[in-house]
């Protein structure tokens, strides 16, 4: 039996990239496999978080089997560069020099460095290839994104090119991604919903409850069902803090629905609690609010899970609300992750690309949306990803 090393940007704090180990590993275990590997770029432990423990890829791939399939679990990984990966593990203030400086001043030079670091010489950290890990494993693209490759010049592609015509499985979870795919290589990729989809099937109530913290048990039984669950990361918040928080004073008034903030992304360049705290501190005196910050994976499902509405523009924020039937909003055009997934998965009443001053009437709209529609998209999804999977799990056997 092969070993499964299920590999990803999963050592890092960021609600998404911390979903997609815990639903493989579950789905897995429903199948015959001999050991199961969590690999990121470095050993990483953010179980107090509700995640599994990561080792380094360098290390997995010299530990396990010589026929090990490598599932590459999800996220916008199709065109990552190394300097994006590397700057999400660093703290804030390293993080700005390390863009700033190296990578601008010697940026061939700080790519070799860091591969040196990692053990690794991949030309993109999360596109494995035969001549690190051996001709006899299999490399499998588990519907992820590939944004990045639509901003490639001639010298990418052919990098992408020749590590992508490596994999024996390509699955990507949005059209424009699929797009960008077909275009660099010719053939036509599956195209399957995000994994993350199947969190309703995979997490029981049960479960979820136990895992959740008693802050946010405390949050989802004062305001139960009635409350809109609001993120942004500072990035996103910038300059449109104002906007926002009118626009949710007007929500809360108008429709009487309390503002629940969650932080989901805390790794460096996401920064959610800084992105809410700015908004939150420009609300209404008498606008009822309150922030979660902790950033753990089951508290974080359960708030938007319970909640009466999500706007958002965590991506992997508004398929926690796809998954258990919430109404969704998803924020700003400019967010082409958010946009394109909605674009191919969503029902058309869902807005997306949603500015601050539209947010009040796209609420209103969403919360009119019938429930057996929102119940059937859910179910709709788990299904595609779950044929996505087997048919993955066939070419292992």
């Amino acid at each position: 039996m092969r070993d499964m090393i299920i590999y990803g940007a999963f050592d890092r704090h960021n609600y998404g990239d911390l979903l997609f180990p815990l639903v493989l590993d579950r789905l897995i275990k429903e199948k015959t496999y001999n050991k199961i590997y969590i690999a990121g770029l470095i050993n990483s432990d953010l179980t107090k978080y509700g995640s599994l423990k990561t080792f380094s890829i360098k290390k997995v791939l010299k530990e396990s089997n010589e026929k090990a399939a490598v599932i590459l679990g999800g996220g916008d990984i199709i065109g990552c560069d190394w300097q994006s990966a590397v700057s999400y593990l660093l703290p804030k203030t390293i993080s700005a020099l390390f863009e700033r400086f190296f990578c601008r001043i010697a940026p061939q030079y700080t790519e070799k460095f860091i591969k040196r670091i990692f053990g690794v010489n991949y030309a993109m950290p999360f596109c494995p290839e035969f001549f690190e890990m051996g001709e006899s494993r299999k490399i499998i693209y588990n519907s992820v994104g590939a944004t990045a490759i639509s901003n490639f010049n001639d010298d990418d592609i052919k990098k992408v090119t020749n590590v992508l015509n490596q994999a024996t499985y390509i699955s990507v979870r949005d059209n424009f991604s699929s797009d960008q795919i077909e275009r660099i290589l010719g053939v036509v990729p599956v195209l399957a919903p995000d994994s993350a989809q199947m969190m309703s099937e995979l997490f029981t109530t049960e479960e979820i409850d136990k895992k959740t913290s008693r802050l946010a048990c405390n949050i989802i039984k004062k305001f139960r069902n009635k409350y809109l669950v609001f993120q942004i990361s500072k990035i996103h918040a910038f300059e449109k803090e104002r906007d926002f928080a009118k626009s949710l004073d007007e929500i809360f008034f108008k429709l009487q629905m309390p503002i629940i903030f969650v932080a989901i992304g805390n790794a460096t360049n996401h920064e959610d609690r800084e992105g809410i705290r700015r908004v939150a501190a420009l609300l209404d005196k008498k606008t009822v609010f309150q922030i979660y910050k902790i950033g753990d994976i089951f508290s974080i499902m359960n708030i938007i899970k319970n909640s009466k509405c999500y706007c958002g523009t965590s991506l992997h924020g508004l398929i926690t609300a796809i998954a258990f039937s919430v109404p969704r909003v998803g924020l700003l055009p400019k967010l082409r992750k958010q946009v394109n997934y909605m674009n191919t998965w969503d029902l058309d009443a869902m807005p997306r690309g949603i500015n601050a001053e539209n947010l009040y009437k796209s609420v209103k709209q969403v919360l009119i949306v019938e429930k057996e529609k929102l119940i059937k998209k859910s179910e709709y999804l788990v299904n595609e990803y779950r044929a996505n999977f087997e048919r993955i799990y066939q070419l292992l056997e």
